[in-house]
């Protein structure tokens, strides 16, 4: 989908943040040509020009904090994680003890630990990279509550991790920062079809939409979100608006062709299937396995180039821009382990799981020994429901790093699925041992319980539920079946009113 730049406070994916904070943190201060100059040439994304200059300014200005600041930043857009990790270390070293300076600066501590566990795709720095970030994010909160990009990129870095929850917690805090942020609205969208809501989903892309009219992805998300719930006109005004706004894109020409064939207007729908199939051969590569260039011309640039330009994109939401480019990385480089990552993990973002399970096996092809990438080719198999595969991957991760919380809790999914339920209680509770946050994994535990007649330790795995997520209707009405089971009348009529009135005012 096409990027909409943003007002700065507005702008905030990885790279965008970093962006965005520059237009906002520059204050009056008076500043000597060469910051100036520096300052100038990181606005127009001259990264280079912006060190250098910066360098010589630090000659004069050794103890300039915001110097240094803007010096991570410009090697943050290259890539070049351990310089801007230096560089704002002795920014936060070097600044006023204000808490929203350092809450800012605590802020790009945190991005930068976040981009740098994404670009190496996981590699051995992922676990010290992923506590620094949540480190310097709740820091960054903790000096100025009211910083929704800190809890905003939180969230980001917990969607990479694919915890959910801990995700969808983090953008809900942005929004009680900020509750015109368009981006943490299409998040919470995005989990709420995920898990299956699509009234609730489309409630939170409205908003998106409100408060970001020009965003082409928000109006086609509300579109899929309302042809979910069989809102065939009103999704076909959102997807109308979102091809205005990118008309070049065949995913969105698809979806809309699909919408008028079920309004009954099949020569709409033909002709905007045609224009799809049109888009994508022209962009080809795109929506189709990578396979070597059949023609002469290759690539220009380095596999490098290439992944670190399709890298920005991802970060930006450019999805099909980020596919393009990664496939330029494998083309020129086949063996380019995070590109193939990359494409495994936007096409599994798209639901085409079983392609993403192509490219994450030829990344464990190239590092056979990251848990990591078992844990991504798991859940390629588990949603295209080859749940054998995914239990012997699954099963690879967690004999590879006993630390993870995720080979566990999905290996207790498939055996509950399998209805073993005896081995998915074991796993449910080895998950609440790593993760004692971990809602879910304490409801599933409850449920398993309960499968196996054990009320008494279904109802302590609820009553655990409810403490995590007060708000959340199925632990009361799953705790007073318990009690009710265990003959605890008094207190299961209790529980199951405090359900039915969550579940009640949900509906409203």
């Amino acid at each position: 989908m096409t990027r909409v730049h943003l007002p700065c406070k507005k702008l905030l994916s990885w790279l965008g943040a970093a962006f965005c904070l520059l237009i906002c943190a520059c204050g009056p201060k008076e500043r000597d040509s060469l910051v100036s100059a520096g300052m100038y040439a990181f606005a127009q994304e001259r990264y280079s020009e912006a060190i250098v200059a910066f360098h010589k300014a630090l000659a004069s200005r050794a103890d300039d904090y915001e110097v240094h600041h803007y010096l991570a930043r410009s090697y943050l857009a290259l890539s070049k994680f351990p310089q801007a990790l230096r560089a704002i270390e002795h920014a936060i070293e070097l600044a006023p003890k204000k808490d929203q300076t350092r809450s800012e600066l605590y802020e790009v501590l945190g991005i930068i630990h976040t981009a740098r566990y994404t670009s190496r795709a996981y590699s051995q720095n992922q676990h010290r990279d992923v506590e620094a970030a949540r480190t310097a994010f709740e820091q960054a909160t903790t000096l100025d509550p009211h910083r929704a990009t800190a809890y905003y990129n939180l969230g980001l870095l917990h969607g990479y991790r694919k915890e959910v929850d801990q995700a969808q917690a983090a953008y809900s805090a942005a929004l009680e920062a900020d509750s015109t942020l368009a981006p943490a609205y299409k998040k919470l969208g995005k989990i709420q079809r995920e898990k299956g809501f699509p009234p609730e989903a489309a409630t939170a892309f409205k908003k998106a939409v409100r408060f970001d009219p020009q965003d082409a992805e928000a109006h086609f998300l509300l579109g899929l979100a309302q042809r979910d719930m069989g809102d065939n006109e009103a999704a076909l005004q959102a997807l109308l608006k979102a091809t205005e706004l990118n008309p070049d894109s065949p995913k969105l020409r698809l979806n809309l062709g699909n919408v008028y064939l079920r309004l009954g207007r099949r020569e709409e729908g033909k002709r905007e299937m045609a224009r799809s199939e049109s888009l994508r051969q022209q962009h080809r590569g795109l929506h189709s396995e990578i396979s070597p260039p059949a023609h002469k011309s290759l690539p220009i640039g380095s596999a490098r180039d290439h992944y670190n330009m399709g890298l920005k994109h991802q970060m930006a939401g450019e999805t099909d821009q980020a596919l393009l480019e990664f496939r330029r990385a494998v083309e020129i480089k086949p063996d380019h382990k995070d590109a193939h990552i990359g494409l495994g993990l936007l096409l599994a973002e798209q639901g085409r799981q079983r392609q993403a399970a192509r490219y994450f096996q030829r990344a464990i092809e190239l590092d056979p020994e990251n848990p990591v990438l078992y844990v991504h080719l798991g859940n390629a198999h588990y949603h295209s429901e080859s749940l054998e595969r995914a239990a012997q991957t699954f099963a690879k991760a967690a004999q590879l790093d006993t630390s993870l919380v995720e080979p566990p809790y999905m290996l207790g999914l498939i055996a509950a699925q399998q209805r073993q339920f005896k081995i998915a209680t074991r796993l449910f509770a080895q998950v609440t041992a790593l993760a004692p946050q971990y809602a879910k994994a304490h409801f599933n535990l409850g449920v398993a319980h309960a499968q196996l007649g054990d009320f008494a330790a279904a109802r302590t795995a609820y009553q655990r539920f409810v403490e995590l997520e007060p708000e959340d209707e199925r632990g009361y009405l799953y705790l007073g079946d318990a009690c009710e089971a265990l003959g605890l009348l008094e207190e299961s009529q209790k529980h199951r009113a405090r359900g039915q009135q969550l579940l009640e005012r949900d509906e409203r």
